[in-house]
């Protein structure tokens, strides 16, 4: 079965309801993490968090830990 026919398998629109694979499903959350967490900007920290030099915040995000520090400045 492709995996778009799954995912539209397990959302009910019309009736607002999701199957309860979609939280807790290893396959769906290893789906999750190459197609949409992989590819994008992830939200991990706010600049207050490192308020000063040499500060630094360690944190989860995409099966992956993150340690994050001082950023200047992010050309895209």
């Amino acid at each position: 079965m492709a995996t778009t026919t799954l995912f539209r398998n397990l959302v009910k629109n019309e009736k607002g309801l999701l199957d309860r694979r979609v939280f807790g499903d290893p396959d769906i959350y290893q789906q999750e993490l190459e197609q949409i967490f992989g590819r994008c900007w992830l939200f991990l920290g706010h600049e207050t968090q490192v308020p000063k030099p040499n500060d630094f915040i360690a944190t989860y995000g995409t099966g992956k830990g993150v340690v994050s520090g001082e950023v200047r400045s992010i050309a895209g």
